[in-house]
């Protein structure tokens, strides 16, 4: 019996259930054997896949490659082997462009938005997309899928680009297709028109001054991000990548087999306040397409409380509490009411104002604090003291981790520094410290004479910091498979820190210290919560006022505040 191409069509339908992305061609032709001329499968086949049907496939092999499956369109008539293709059309043989980009480029209607990047002859992942459609239709955001090419096949040196005829893309995706530029609110371009390669180690490179001076959202399978300077009184500029909702689907050479290391199943989520204030999050799902934003995680067709699938940790801004940002601050304790954290990691707790290497030769900077009355080093330790145990009241049950970071080693650093005798405003507290830290080798111990500061604060004000741990140099915290326990200033071997130079630990990481959010593979970096001008910091900035939420699943994303406000 002879089945037409409609039933042809429903039996593939089957087998794909059957089968899942396992499926082949062989297979189709070997389970439908009987039902209908050979060349009549393969038309189905490729009908039903959505791949167009082309002269220049006529008497030739081609392999189009998608993730675990494989389509081999062959003439029937002809051999199987490679045959020269018919000519192709005469192609234009100049052309060009009068208008920039940023002239031709439209603004998205509304206020809430998903971006994402498809692969071209690669299945989604079904899983994410469901629940990417999930969570647009909760938030009631739009979603936006950028296709980007990738020869995978081997077609020789041919050169392709997404807007080639000859690529498959998942139909399901068509609806949600934008492959041009545009503006999603003021100061942030969504740059759909780019076709990386997923293969690039650094996809934002070379694109800093693509937007201007606009912030820019770049479709790419990792998921990057780079803080760029702008004038010191102005908003950071930032550089995202978006993640894939494709699946894995790389060439077996040492770029493709990198590529498919750094593979993100993600997307980033941008939402805009009445202000006209955006907020970009990166929503990043586990192999089984669930993710997580804030406080609530999502799945295929279904929502929880991300409390439901475990503990999430924050790792804050730096502190530098002396110049602390009241606003920056309150809503930074904002967030973390959102997310009820396990964990909060504290960086830079003090800036050690009064006497800072960076002014500490600076006699002018020494005559104002004077005048001001905040030269007084002790009362730099009382207000980080201080702030612990205001953070160890707002979250009872988390535990408050400081991390070791330089501008609190600046206190020992002080205390070895003879001009501390001289210093008629602190000498009676660098000889009691030093009395502490002189007495403890004597008796053959090591005081740590930070953490002797601050329980000596504790002691003196009435203070409760039985909640925080003091995170030792050197000590390691590993939490959801991810590397805690570094502030950011050492580099490997004695350099200086450097989040790429993280890199080759092997391991995830969160950091400080450079105040400039950001993303570079698994190494991610926190901003500040003091004030973005500290006096000794001059010139263009990137710093900003961002923290990091890592999710129970070891999944994380930037919280950047604008002021107070931390989301629309």
């Amino acid at each position: 019996m002879t089945r037409d191409h409609g039933e042809l069509s429903t039996l593939i339908a089957e087998l794909l259930n059957r089968h899942g992305p396992s499926l082949t061609l062989q297979k189709v032709e070997q389970a439908l054997k009987g039902s209908a001329p050979r060349a009549q499968i393969r038309e189905a086949w490729r009908d039903y896949l959505g791949i167009p049907k082309r002269p220049y496939m006529e008497g030739r092999k081609s392999r189009l490659s998608g993730a675990r499956a494989s389509f081999v369109l062959t003439d029937e008539v002809g051999t199987g082997e490679d045959e020269a293709a018919p000519d192709e059309p005469e192609k234009p043989l100049a052309g060009g462009t009068l208008e920039a980009p940023d002239e031709r480029r439209r603004t998205l209607p509304g206020r809430r938005f998903l971006f994402t990047a498809a692969q071209n002859n690669t299945f989604l992942h079904t899983p994410f997309w469901e629940a990417l459609l999930h969570f647009a239709e909760l938030n009631d955001a739009e979603l936006h899928v950028s296709r980007f090419s990738y020869n995978k096949t081997g077609w020789g040196n041919q050169r392709i680009t997404k807007d080639d005829d000859e690529l498959w893309y998942d139909p399901k995706i068509k609806p949600y297709v934008l492959d041009e530029q545009v503006k999603v609110a003021d100061g942030l371009i969504f740059c759909g028109e780019l076709d990386i390669l997923p293969t690039a180690v650094t996809p934002l490179g070379t694109l800093q001054n693509y937007t201007g001076p606009n912030s820019g959202i770049v479709p790419h399978t990792k998921v990057h991000m780079q803080s760029q300077a702008t004038m010191k009184h102005e908003p950071a500029k930032f550089m995202y990548t978006t993640g894939a909702c494709t699946l894995r689907n790389y060439i077996e050479r040492k770029a493709g087999q990198v590529a498919t290391f750094h593979h993100v199943f993600g997307a980033l989520y941008v939402e805009i306040d009445e202000d006209g204030d955006w907020f970009a999050r990166q929503l990043m799902a586990d192999d089984n397409g669930v993710f997580y934003d804030i406080d609530t995680a999502y799945g295929p067709g279904w929502s929880a409380p991300a409390s439901d699938m475990g503990y999430s940790l924050v790792t804050l801004g730096d502190i530098h509490i002396e110049k602390i940002d009241p606003y920056a601050l309150g809503g930074a304790f904002g967030m973390m009411n959102a997310v009820k954290p396990r964990h909060v990691f504290v960086h830079d707790l003090i800036d050690f104002e009064p006497r800072n290497h960076h002014n500490l030769s600076d006699p002018y900077f020494r005559a104002r604090q004077h005048f001001q009355g905040i030269d007084v080093v002790e009362h730099g330790m009382i207000a980080g003291a201080r702030f612990l145990h205001g953070l160890n009241r707002a979250f009872p049950d988390a535990i408050i981790n400081v991390i070791r970071s330089n501008h609190d080693q600046a206190f020992e650093r002080w205390l070895q520094d003879p001009r501390g005798v001289e210093d008629p405003v602190n000498s009676r507290y660098w000889h009691e410290a030093n009395y502490q830290k002189l007495r403890a080798i004597e008796a053959g111990n090591d005081l740590d004479v930070f953490v002797w500061a601050m329980s000596d604060a504790e002691r003196k004000r009435g203070l409760d910091l039985s909640g925080v741990r003091f995170i030792a140099e050197d000590e390691s915290v590993v939490i959801h498979d991810i590397e805690h326990g570094m502030h950011g200033h050492r580099g490997p071997n004695g350099a200086r820190g450097n989040p790429k130079a993280f890199r080759q630990l092997g391991r995830k990481a969160n950091t400080g210290h450079t105040h400039s959010a950001g993303i570079v593979d698994g190494v991610w970096t926190a901003g500040v919560l003091a004030k973005l001008d500290m006096d000794y910091n001059t010139g263009p900035s990137s710093w900003s006022h961002s923290s990091i939420i890592t999710y129970p699943s070891g999944k994380r994303c930037i919280v950047t505040q604008r002021g107070n406000k931390w989301r629309a």
